[in-house]
């Protein structure tokens, strides 16, 4: 003789086929783009190195006091640190050795001043000066122009998620 389930065990597994069976359908990987940049905490710089994919990375710093972009943009020169490097971080930049850095705002624009020829600098060299400036002041939407020894490029901002 058969002894009737308990209503329990009808009620879990009616609840299971309900849950399984909801009617969305499985779907695949979805790319949404490069992963955010994340916003420096308190204290610190971000400077953006190049990663074997080359796109640019941003890598905490801590900051010196005074906060200052140029400051920030003189560290971008020191290069990438040895764990940097051990991860395959890289720079476009050429040493910073016996430069000098200044930096000025008006407004929404922050200049930068380098004692480097600006021709000669590509597209990747230019964004890391440019994200590392941005960030350093607060605001990843500023417009940064880079003046150098030679002359001065037109004002852009930080686009770190773009392959240069």
């Amino acid at each position: 003789m058969r002894r009737p389930l308990p209503r329990a065990a009808l009620a879990t597994a009616a609840a299971a086929l309900l849950l399984t069976g909801c009617g969305i359908r499985q779907t695949g990987t979805v790319d949404a783009g490069g992963p955010g940049t994340p916003r420096p905490a308190a204290g610190q710089w971000l400077l953006f190195f190049v990663a074997p994919d080359g796109r640019l990375t941003p890598v905490p710093r801590p900051a010196g006091t005074p906060s200052a972009p140029e400051k920030a943009v003189a560290a971008l020169f020191s290069g990438p640190g040895e764990d940097d490097r051990a991860a395959g971080l890289a720079t476009d930049l050429p040493p910073g050795v016996g430069l000098r850095f200044s930096a000025s705002s008006a407004g929404e624009t922050l200049e930068i001043r380098v004692t480097l020829p600006m021709e000669g600098l590509g597209e990747t060299a230019v964004q890391q000066i440019v994200c590392t400036a941005a960030y350093a002041t607060g605001d990843a939407r500023t417009h940064v122009t880079l003046t150098g020894s030679d002359t001065s490029l037109p004002p852009a901002q930080c686009a770190p998620t773009e392959q240069h």
